[in-house]
């Protein structure tokens, strides 16, 4: 069990394949983000959220972006 790795994905990945080097395989992997309950909500943060409200989001798949 990892805690407290990072809230950037990318970094928790590259601490599992650090962690997993010399491994043959791995059966499973489950990440998550959760908010600090020390941490502040303010008006900024709920109006950043807000904005991206009915905003398109893009995704890939198999190489090709779509909307």
């Amino acid at each position: 069990m990892l805690s407290g790795v990072s809230s950037f994905p990318v970094l928790t990945a590259a601490v599992v394949r650090a962690l997993s080097a010399g491994l043959t395989r791995i059966d499973a992997l489950t990440g998550g983000i959760a908010p600090s309950p020390y941490a502040g909500v303010g008006l900024n943060v709920i109006r950043a959220i807000a904005s991206y409200a009915g905003q398109p989001i893009k995704f890939m798949t198999g190489g090709t972006t779509h909307s």
